[in-house]
């Protein structure tokens, strides 16, 4: 091998090299996206399972954080049509320092008032 040959080899990786990191990195960062994204759309449908089958969705606004470091807020909201409110479930994740948000929103009778 001559030297310009290794030189022209050296340039080559010079420039294929930060493709390929910044490649991989993206690849990375999209394959923990999608699971962490997974996981909190899963954990905002339990939360939200719970509190309609408990009627804890009544309360008002609460929030919370979960054990695998993610955030949760459920807010109640009265709608326009009569006797229904809307809750919503929302969980923040963190990817590589940005924060993403996935939400849950039903339409929920509220119950009649007893007299």
């Amino acid at each position: 091998m001559t030297f310009a040959e290794l030189l022209a080899a050296m340039t080559i990786i010079a420039i294929v090299m930060p493709v390929m990191v910044g490649a991989v990195l993206f690849a990375n960062r999209t394959a923990v996206m999608g699971s962490r994204r997974a996981e909190a759309a899963w954990q905002a449908d339990q939360l939200m399972q719970e509190a309609i089958a408990t009627g804890t969705w009544q309360d008002g606004d609460e929030e919370g954080e979960l054990s695998n470091g993610m955030t949760w807020r459920r807010e109640t909201d009265d709608w326009d049509v009569e006797a229904l409110s809307t809750v919503t479930v929302s969980v923040d994740y963190t990817v590589q320092g940005t924060v993403y948000t996935e939400s849950v929103v039903r339409a929920v009778r509220v119950p009649e008032a007893e007299e």
